[in-house]
């Protein structure tokens, strides 16, 4: 579940079904819900980033991210195209290219 390797991880599944999925055990707010684990423990909540994805300081930085892993890891949440996908944010919405 916790092992991005592994087709279980809960990321795959995020991105197969959708935040709904993840508010069934975690709570409509994600703050713990039935599963009594926050979203927000390890992730900026349910968006599946870390803190620290919009400050540039940071290393978990999403420019800093895209230019080590390329933007392929971007398109399980933000479709093939990154027009938005499951998400429903696209690249565009903030960037020009």
């Amino acid at each position: 579940w916790m092992e991005k390797d592994d087709s279980r991880f809960h990321g795959v599944r995020l991105s197969q079904t959708g935040t709904q999925y993840c508010a069934g055990c975690h709570g409509s707010d994600f703050q713990g819900g039935d599963a009594g684990v926050s979203c927000f423990t390890c992730h900026n909540g349910p968006s599946g980033h870390p803190e620290g994805w919009f400050d540039e300081d940071s290393p978990d930085y999403h420019g800093t991210i895209i230019l080590s892993q390329g933007p392929f890891s971007c398109t399980a949440c933000h479709g093939s195209d990154l027009s938005g996908g499951i998400s429903g944010v696209a690249c565009s919405d903030c960037h020009d290219h």
